[in-house]
């Protein structure tokens, strides 16, 4: 008696075993017995099949050959559920005895068993059961063609059976139409060879071919899951053969994936239309996963994809070329250049696409320039003659949009196709085929069939010398402010500019009025340049004339948009130290006052050009303030009366901004309530009020309710504060937490009116509403900061036991609400406090409040001197509220 696995069943009294000792196959005939042939379509053949292989196929059984009959091995099966494979069979007619089988009992053992089966096929035909059945079941239509309708919808699955594994990527399946799908309603059975989707594995062997390396351990992969397994086909597409590409649905997984992953397959990069971009990117990260980990086809394959490659941060600096960038890492502050995965942009050397040249760049530059983005690097090309080292990544920005697809999707790139060993393939290759179809079926871009307007190459050079600066001088004058984007920058007081208004299609040098910025070769003129890079390169710009040089340049004011203060280029240099005032010019810029009183700042604090600029006077007046300040501070502390300091716990932070806190002490005081509400309204004795449906009624506004969170089921008192009739929801504030529930269902209300233990009279709600001292909230259009804010304190406070100082009360939407300064239990000191984070951050706006200035005196007011630093500090790295100046206005 030996055990074995049963590979499959080729008729009811036939079995094809694995050995559990040896790997080679038997096949098992079973003793005495005759099916009807599958291969003939003999009537109930399927049925008597299909009996066996749901019951054994896959499983680990026992046999014991009896007898040899013309070199074949008949015998018996036992398993846990039966003793006798044999007898099973013949007592449900799966099957019959053979006409010859007495004449093959050729022993007293043989004749006996005989003897024990022949009334069970007896018993069998008189109960007319299996294939004695008095009405057999018509054999199905076998058709080995599949009509084009089957393929109309590809999610469709279809029950079908794995009759034979030809390859790792090619089955023979039997596919079993429903009546619906069967021509005029006929029991139709497909059997049709078919290739599994989206994947490509090596040549199996063949009588007259040997198999390629791991082709016959993919083959014994799928065999080993799927060989006459049940399973769901859907119809993909047709390949150019004419064979059904086929997805198999199986409990034990998605095929292809496991072939990929285990390396014994390589995605059909040309199935990529037909499964669609989400399945392939699947297939592609398992693909990924075992070419890293150099599973089997890859196992001496050499790999330059990065497995410890990750994402980092960057600002988009400088657009090259469509699929060309510069970004600028936000944690080591490096440049670098970098390419787009698999994509090209429009070249200047190809007339064809040369004209989308400046449109791609200009797309770019509005959409990226100076944006936050995440980088993920695919691998690093080496340097060449002609291409400097550049790393192949892929761009998202800030709403996760792949910048690569937005190139494609308007036709301003083409999708490279990869060799299959190519390793900087992009990750949604796939979808970039998808767009790249779209945008050539609407003629976006390049497939266009008319050119674009007019580009960069179309541009005057106002500046080409003095003469022809001067023609276009007095139209620039009469214009206040002028819209541009600054092209290029020599060195810090010198810009190239594109005017961009729609009238002049100029571009000009525009020079710094007032001041003398360095040269690059200068001291602290790299610096001074890298400072304008950083702000104004390819920047949306605005700025006026004032004159011209003897050169062509004009000379004049620069100005980032958007900033409230409308601080010109030139004077932010003189702040920095990185340029000086020049005496005449300085008198005719217009801002003669702010550049002197910027000079003289940097002066004293010794920037950059100023470095040790009056250090003695510097360090004395230091001094000298230092004394005054403690004096101050001493003062102050002597004046200023006691503040408030209270323990307490975030529980909600509104979409409006405003905070709601619960003191530590109530935090057992809210547990009882939650607790007393679920057993109250738990009660079987409490069901007649349990709900507003058992009492007929529905809460009215200002009516106090217990809401019940369907989520956890925690119940807490609320306040209604709307009703919408018409949807038969409440907008309710939960008075112990402070969440407002927008649009409560009524069936997760519950009455609290008739029980006066629950009612505020009884115990006081236990939230309150807060706002932040000396913070004013952004504005929540057209860029939504207000959220972004709302997201920060989420993040940062809600759920956070905290010290709350009450600075005073300040006017709410109905009443005067408690204004804090916060601070975490572990903070630093006075300064390191939520309000300065958020200033610090660039989350939120300073909002000098005098009445609560004026009730803490010198305490606040220096409180509030140190907000407005940090705000100008945030102000001057535009970031935040300030990315664009002053979002306010």
């Amino acid at each position: 008696i030996l055990s074995a696995r049963v590979k499959s069943v080729l008729s009811a009294d036939t079995l094809v075993l694995t050995p559990l000792s040896s790997s080679t196959e038997r096949v098992l005939h079973l003793a005495f017995l005759d099916a009807p042939r599958l291969a003939t379509n003999d009537k109930y053949a399927f049925e008597s099949r299909e009996a066996l292989r749901s019951l054994l196929v896959g499983k680990t059984i026992k046999f014991k050959v009896l007898y040899s009959l013309n070199g074949r091995e008949y015998g018996d099966v036992s398993a846990p559920i039966f003793d006798s494979l044999v007898a099973r069979i013949l007592a449900d007619g799966t099957a019959k005895l053979r006409t010859d089988a007495p004449a093959n009992a050729t022993t007293d053992d043989l004749a006996a068993l005989l003897d024990t089966w022949t009334p069970l096929e007896k018993r069998a035909k008189s109960d007319a059961v299996g294939i004695w059945a008095d009405k057999l079941p018509p054999s199905p239509v076998i058709l080995t063609t599949l009509d084009t309708a089957l393929y109309a919808d590809p999610a469709k699955p279809y029950s079908a059976i794995v009759e034979r594994v030809v390859a790792g990527d090619r089955l023979q399946v039997r596919i079993m139409l429903s009546s619906a799908d069967a021509p005029q309603g006929r029991r139709t059975h497909i059997l049709t060879p078919a290739l599994i989707a989206g994947v490509k594995t090596p040549r199996s062997a063949s009588p007259d071919t040997p198999a390629e390396p791991y082709g016959e351990p993919a083959k014994l992969f799928v065999s080993d899951r799927l060989l006459q397994r049940s399973v769901k086909v859907c119809l993909i597409d047709t390949a150019a053969s004419g064979l059904p590409i086929v997805t198999i649905a199986h409990p034990a997984g998605d095929i292809a994936q496991l072939l990929l992953s285990n390396g014994l397959a390589s995605v059909a990069d040309w199935q990529s239309s037909a499964l669609g971009a989400a399945t392939m990117s699947t297939l592609r990260a398992a693909e990924k996963a075992a070419r890293l980990a150099h599973l089997n086809l890859w196992k001496n394959t050499s790999t330059a994809i990065r497995s410890d490659a990750t994402d980092f941060d960057a600002t988009v600096a400088k657009i090259v070329s469509p699929d060309t960038l510069v970004v600028r890492n936000l944690q080591t502050d490096q440049e670098t250049t970098v390419q787009l995965a698999s994509v090209r942009g429009p070249r200047l050397n190809d007339k064809a696409t040369a004209p989308y040249v400046p449109v791609a760049k200009e797309f770019l530059r509005t959409k990226l320039i100076g944006k936050r983005v995440k980088v993920h690097v695919h691998t690093i090309r080496p340097a060449t003659d002609h291409f400097e080292q550049r790393s192949i990544v892929t761009l998202t920005n800030a709403n996760d949009f792949n910048v690569a697809a937005l190139l494609v999707d308007q036709g301003l790139a083409t999708v490279i196709r990869h060799r299959a060993t190519d390793e900087d393939r992009s990750d949604i290759w796939d979808l970039l085929l998808e767009k790249e179809s779209y945008a050539i079926k609407g003629h976006r871009g390049v497939h266009s069939k008319k050119p674009p307007t007019a580009g960069d190459d179309d541009l005057v050079n106002a500046s080409e010398n003095a003469t022809k600066a001067k023609i276009y001088l007095p139209s620039l004058q009469r214009q206040s402010t002028i819209p541009a984007v600054v092209e290029h920058v020599a060195s810090a007081g010198r810009l190239r500019l594109r005017v961009a208004n729609g009238k002049d299609n100029i571009s000009l040098t525009l020079v710094l009025s007032g001041v003398r910025a360095p040269r690059s070769e200068e001291a602290y003129g790299e610096k001074a340049r890298d400072f304008v890079l950083r702000r104004y390169l390819q920047r949306d710009v605005t700025f006026t004339v004032l004159g011209l040089d003897k050169t062509g340049g004009f000379i004049g004011h620069v100005f980032l948009p958007g900033s409230g203060t409308k601080t010109p280029l030139s004077l932010s240099l003189v702040s920095e130290g990185l340029a000086s005032v020049h005496g005449f010019s300085a008198e005719n810029s217009g801002y003669y006052d702010q550049l002197m009183a910027a000079q003289e700042s940097a002066q004293n604090e010794e920037k950059n050009l100023w470095e040790g600029f009056k250090a003695q006077q510097q360090q004395a007046k230091a001094k000298e303030e230092d004394l005054a300040k403690a004096h101050a501070k001493a003062e102050a502390q002597a004046q200023a009366p006691t503040k408030q300091y209270l323990d307490i716990k975030i529980t909600d932070i509104a979409d409006s901004g405003s905070v709601s806190y619960i003191p530590v002490s109530a935090a057992s005081t809210l547990t009882r309530l939650q607790a007393d509400l679920a057993s109250f309204y738990a009660a079987a004795a409490n069901a007649t009020v349990a709900t507003f449906q058992a009492t007929g009624t529905t809460p009215h506004k200002n009516e106090y309710v217990a809401y019940r969170d369907p989520d956890s089921n925690v119940f807490n008192r609320g306040k209604v504060m709307a009703v919408d009739r018409a949807a038969g929801t409440y907008n309710v504030n939960l008075i112990d937490v402070g969440t407002t529930i927008p649009a409560a269902p009524l069936d997760h209300l519950r009455p609290l009116k008739d029980d006066p233990k629950w009612q505020p009279s009884a115990v006081k709600p236990l939230a309150q509403v807060a706002a932040l001292s000396f913070i004013k909230l952004p504005p929540s259009s057209p860029t939504d900061y207000l959220a972004e804010y709302v997201d920060c304190l989420k993040g940062t406070i809600l759920g956070k036991q905290m010290v709350g100082v009450l600075d005073g009360k300040v006017a709410g939407v109905s009443n005067s609400v408690d204004s804090l300064t916060l601070f975490q239990i572990d903070s630093a000191g006075p300064e390191d406090s939520v309000n300065a984070f958020l200033v610090d951050e660039a989350y939120a706006f300073v909002k000098p409040d005098k009445a609560l200035a004026q009730a803490w005196e010198k305490s606040s007011t220096k409180a509030l001197q140190y907000l407005r630093e940090l705000q100008e500090g945030a102000r001057s790295s535009r970031v935040g509220v300030w990315e664009y100046g002053d979002a306010d206005d």
